[in-house]
């Protein structure tokens, strides 16, 4: 008894002393924080005690926790959701019910994950869409691109890229009564980096950032791609690109995967909500 006692403890200590992390003393909900924290940790020693022992390849062990969070093309009385393919490339479509007499806003959402993981299946990305679809009465295409280390870039651009032209086609915009006009791109994280180079490289010339449209970008105090955000900023506001910027100072990284069940992290409510202001008052 004393054994299992001491394994037990000697086991809780080592994580412990792993999963512990200084969480800033600006951090909203700072336990909900550090229990996702810890969890990541967590999760991370073991996905590589089952690679270094040849069960399975460290991203499978993530994919498969986060498939716990897939969710079906569930329509709803103000929704019709669907699950198809562009070509060959998943995508799922958030098309309004509700009858109008003019065009509407469309917005191709890009979801992050490192280019290893994620998909418009799991449940955050799939609320922020019918939240956007809702607010908005908007066209919401969310694209499911090809993850690495099984396809190495370009793919996941090249996927993006392909959905996207197709998307913006005349005869695909009038079958979903989307005005050309008013169309967003955006995504969080690699979905955001992602949203950024295919609105350059499809929309406008790569080495003229002067001519961007109207863009919305969102940068956290806490989080590791804070300077990458704030050096584009810098770059699109020295060329004129009229531009949006909001800094939030106890933000971190990734927060909007975690503003759905079970955490309910109030900064990513927040996070969203700031998101679809813009996009309501901007598109």
């Amino acid at each position: 008894m004393r054994y299992k006692t001491l394994c037990f403890g000697s086991i809780f200590i080592f994580l412990a002393y792993h999963s512990y992390v200084a969480i800033p003393e600006n951090i909203e909900e700072p336990w909900k924080v550090r229990i996702i924290d810890a969890g990541m940790k967590i999760s991370s020693l073991m996905a590589t005690l089952l690679e270094n022992m040849g069960l399975m390849k460290f991203e499978e062990f993530f994919a498969i926790l986060m498939g716990f969070q897939d969710t079906k093309p569930v329509s709803d009385e103000n929704i019709t959701v669907i699950d198809t393919d562009f070509s060959g490339i998943p995508v799922r479509l958030y098309l309004p019910k509700r009858k109008s007499a003019k065009q509407r806003p469309a917005v191709i959402y890009i979801h992050g994950g490192a280019y290893i993981l994620g998909s418009f299946k799991m449940l955050p990305y799939d609320s922020v869409n019918r939240w956007t679809t809702n607010k908005l009465d908007a066209v919401v295409m969310a694209p499911d691109y090809r993850l690495a280390p099984q396809h190495l870039f370009p793919a996941a651009l090249e996927d993006c890229i392909f959905v996207v032209k197709l998307f913006l086609q005349d005869k695909v915009l009038a079958k979903y009564g989307v005005d050309p006009t008013r169309i967003c791109i955006s995504g969080d994280s690699s979905g955001g980096t992602l949203a950024a180079t295919v609105t350059q490289l499809v929309c406008f010339n790569d080495s003229q950032l002067q001519k961007l449209p109207l863009t919305y970008i969102l940068t956290c105090e806490h989080d590791i791609l804070r300077d990458d955000g704030l050096i584009y900023v810098t770059r699109l506001t020295n060329v004129g690109v009229p531009i949006t910027h909001e800094h939030i100072e106890d933000g971190i990284h990734g927060v909007i995967s975690f503003a759905t069940a079970p955490f309910h992290l109030q900064l990513g409510l927040r996070l969203i909500d700031k998101y679809i202001i813009w996009l309501k008052e901007n598109l």
